[in-house]
């Protein structure tokens, strides 16, 4: 676990914190040359945007715990 934590930066506290958020359904975050990134998936027709997520992660996390960028992929639910 320490081999993922950078400079007082960890992945997973960051990754366990977006997955706790209401919009999301998936949430994968990774350190890319020195950088926090993520991907989320959320609901068709969520109100969810990168900038709503980086916001709550700087007040509740702080900015190192931030990602810089956040990509988003939609779950499109189809009716039976």
């Amino acid at each position: 676990m320490a081999g993922h934590i950078l400079h007082g930066i960890d992945p997973q506290t960051t990754e366990a914190f977006l997955l706790a958020q209401p919009d999301v359904l998936e949430a994968k975050v990774w350190m890319s040359e020195g950088k926090l990134l993520a991907d989320v998936t959320v609901p068709d027709e969520s109100g969810c945007t990168s900038g709503k997520l980086r916001l709550a992660c700087a007040e509740e996390l702080g900015l190192h715990q931030t990602p810089v960028q956040i990509r988003f992929k939609v779950a499109r639910q189809y009716a039976a």
